[in-house]
This record gives C-alpha cells, structure tokens and sequence, in this order.
C-alpha cells in the first residue's frame, strides 16, 4: 500500500499518536507546537499517500462505513 519510506514514517507518526493518548501528561505545549508548526509535512505526505492508494483501489473501500 505504502512505500516503504511512507510506512516508515507512518510507524512514526502512529508512535507519536500513541503517545499523545496515552502519555499526554508528559507531552508539554512546545512539543506539541512543534510538531504541529515543523512537521506538518510528515502528516500531508502521508494522508496523499493513502489517498493516492484509495483512488486507485476503489474496490477495497467499505461503503457502509
């Protein structure tokens, strides 16, 4: 589904979100400005990536969702 560099980066941002639900008391304000001010492109680059393989794979979308 994923190049191998975008599942990467995936298993990174899915270890952040993780630890945002989990561990958010030791997440402070600035971290979380940073992420969200510096690397908003990891967020964009993948969301194109799965989009990309959604258009192109139609067929495995659940329309009852």
């Amino acid at each position: 589904m994923l190049s191998d560099e975008d599942a990467a980066l995936m298993r990174v941002l899915a270890g952040y979100r993780n630890r945002l639900v989990h561990f958010y008391h030791e997440v402070s304000a600035d971290e979380l400005y940073q992420v969200c001010a510096y690397q908003l492109d990891d967020l964009e680059r993948t969301q194109a990536a799965l989009q990309r393989w959604l258009e192109a794979h139609p067929e495995k979308l659940d329309r009852h969702l």
